[in-house]
């Protein structure tokens, strides 16, 4: 992903503002300082922000930590489909690498049952196979049926303009409902490069929600 630049009084405070807006830790990203900043005379006068930019880690696949192999793709298919199996669901898995993540495409004539019940059925499956395959492998796994992935990011792209153009007019915040880790990163990186609005993470685990609001002294 492209680097994520973001200011504020101190370095520190930079780069912990950008951790909490990414939802990533320090391990997960490189962080370069653009400027130091200055606190200015008498911590008032000429002082100037510090900037940093901070990018997502990308992790090798030729060499992941700790020594573990990447599963491979026919492993990965043979343990989904034998799970699909158990739920009486009749599948056809097809696989390819993307952005250096497994996807596994799911074709059946049943997806309904993994796309139109909340919380998502494909979202608790996906989930089941990351830490099944974690227990031997290092590879996130996405699973995908009937373009779900690609018509949901669409979705909450719209959701995330729609939203930020609503707090431009209202100058009021908006609190998002609860959303999933990858559908969150999605909202913050649609609204990432919008100069009026900042978009912040609260709430804990499935709780987690995103709230969009005006950034300071714009509009």
């Amino acid at each position: 992903m492209k680097g994520l630049e973001i200011t504020g009084r101190t370095v520190e405070e930079a780069i912990q503002k950008g951790l909490k807006k990414l939802g990533l830790g320090h391990k997960e990203v490189e962080i370069k300082i653009l400027d130091e900043g200055k606190a200015g005379l008498f911590g008032l006068m000429g002082a100037s922000p510090a900037k940093v930019k901070i990018s997502q880690k990308k992790m090798s696949v030729q060499n992941p930590p700790n020594d573990i192999s990447p599963v491979s793709e026919a492993q990965a298919k043979k343990i989904l489909g034998n799970i699909l199996r158990l739920m009486d669901i009749d599948n056809k898995v097809e696989s390819f690498r993307q952005d250096e993540q497994l996807v596994l495409n799911i074709k059946t004539a049943d997806s309904a049952l993994l796309i139109e019940k909340i919380p998502l059925p494909l979202d608790s499956l996906q989930l089941l196979l990351n830490l099944i395959v974690a227990k031997t492998y290092h590879q996130n796994i996405i699973l995908d049926t009937e373009d779900y992935r690609k018509r949901q990011k669409e979705k909450l792209i719209i959701l995330a303009k729609n939203s930020a153009e609503k707090v431009k007019e209202t100058k009021k915040a908006i609190t998002l409902n609860p959303l999933p880790p990858h559908e969150r990163k999605i909202i913050h990186l649609a609204l990432q490069s919008d100069p009026f609005v900042q978009t912040a993470s609260k709430g804990e685990g499935s709780h987690r929600r995103i709230i969009i609001s005006l950034k300071n002294n714009t509009i």
